[in-house]
């Protein structure tokens, strides 16, 4: 994300939006894959590691998050 556009909550409610979008179709949950350095938020949201794929640095380490809906 660009500096100037963080800190105003764009990604947090496009989160919001995806998860009503797919709680509203039936979806009984959600998983996201990412990086160990981009986790914040998904951790903030209440999402669950399931699997942790090991990089160069702990820092390239690949996540696999899941959130039931």
């Amino acid at each position: 994300m660009i500096p100037v556009h963080r800190g105003q909550g764009l990604a947090q409610h496009m989160l919001n939006e995806q998860q009503a979008w797919l709680k509203e179709r039936g979806y009984q949950a959600v998983q996201v894959k990412t990086m160990n350095r981009f986790r914040a938020m998904l951790v903030k949201n209440n999402y669950d590691i399931i699997e942790v794929k090991l990089g160069k640095t702990s820092l390239d380490n690949k996540i696999r998050f899941e959130k039931i809906l």
